[in-house]
């Protein structure tokens, strides 16, 4: 910007030349007023250039800035989709996790079914075999009875043992 300090030497030149050819005093005012006429002329020129070099400059700075601001929020939408595949991912791996669990889970009640039917059979021949050793253990044990006919029962108890 060209700053105005050159019209007070310029219209004390002016002075100085109309004092200097002794000018007629009417001729000095209205050569003076010309002047400054031409001068406020040239001033609202370069006043209306500064203007239009700072309005270009500041609608450069709003173009920037607003290259700036879509870069910004292209930059944000790309983030959150790649958030948001992220999160579908995540998601689908939870939910495999979640179905591989349910499997297992499965797998394990299912094992567990079998382990208790297993347990159960074992549970019931282990109390027909406690029940068969207890009566071989009460023939055993009768006092009454001798050995020949405690034989004959355990035999018997034998054949018709299911084991």
């Amino acid at each position: 910007m060209t700053k105005p300090y050159f019209y007070i030497p310029l219209s004390l030149l002016l002075f100085y030349l109309l004092m200097y050819f002794q000018l007629d005093y009417k001729l000095v005012f209205i050569t003076a007023a010309a002047a400054m006429i031409v001068l406020f002329i040239f001033l609202f020129l370069i006043g209306r250039s500064f203007l239009r070099d700072q309005s270009a400059e500041a609608e450069q700075i709003l173009k920037d800035a607003k290259a700036e601001a879509e870069k910004i929020m292209k930059d944000a939408e790309s983030n959150i989709k790649f958030q948001e595949d992220n999160l579908q991912r995540y998601r689908a791996a939870l939910d495999a996790k979640e179905q591989e669990l349910l499997k297992n889970a499965e797998a394990i009640n299912q094992k567990v079914e079998d382990w208790k039917r297993l347990l159960a059979q074992h549970e019931i021949k282990l109390n027909y075999y406690g029940n068969f050793i207890s009566s071989l253990r009460r023939i055993i044990d009768n006092k009454k009875k001798d050995d020949t006919s405690k034989v004959q029962n355990i035999k018997r108890r034998l054949y018709s043992f299911e084991g």
